[in-house]
């Protein structure tokens, strides 16, 4: 059972947040295609391996383009084409991309599903800064309509408290 003192445990969702929150904060991800792990290998590296592939795919800029603009963003390292293409394999699993490499891979194709894929592989959603006010607005109906419910309870027991005293 649920620890409903707990506002962030017991979540009430107007229809008109909800729908906010998941059109605007889930935003684009990868198809299970891309998510799905194999029997063969670790979720993990296949997974992001997958998702490198189609976010240079789709980026709309040829891999040479990705690595000079992830070099410009890393300053002091050198990629190259055949680093982002073992980065894309599965096959070679020896050639993980690194967290820097990641980080610029993000900055140089604008592509969100990355970011959100990190936060699905740990069970996260990631919510855009521009949507706060809408993630507290969300977090202070909850909490009213868990006080609501608390009072409610509180006037039940009230209730029975007086009709067992005058049964008495």
């Amino acid at each position: 059972m649920k620890d409903t003192s707990d506002p962030i445990q017991s979540i009430y969702l107007t229809e008109t947040s909800t729908d906010i929150l998941k059109e605007h904060c889930i935003g684009r991800s990868f198809p299970d295609s891309v998510l799905a792990p194999k029997a063969t290998s670790t979720i993990t590296g296949e997974v992001i391996s997958r998702a490198v592939s189609m976010a240079m795919k789709e980026s709309g800029q040829s891999r040479e383009e990705i690595a000079v603009a992830m070099s410009e963003y890393l300053v002091t390292e050198v990629v190259n084409r055949n680093m982002l293409n073992a980065y894309a394999s599965e096959a070679r699993k020896e050639h993980k991309i690194g967290l820097e490499r990641f980080i610029a891979l993000i900055a140089s194709t604008k592509d969100e599903r990355l970011v959100q894929l990190l936060a699905d592989l740990v069970g996260m959603v990631l919510i855009p800064s521009s949507l706060l006010p809408a993630v507290e607005v969300v977090l202070w109906d909850a909490k009213k309509l868990l006080a609501q419910d608390q009072q409610q309870q509180a006037h039940e027991k009230l209730e029975n408290a007086l009709a067992s005293q005058d049964l008495k």
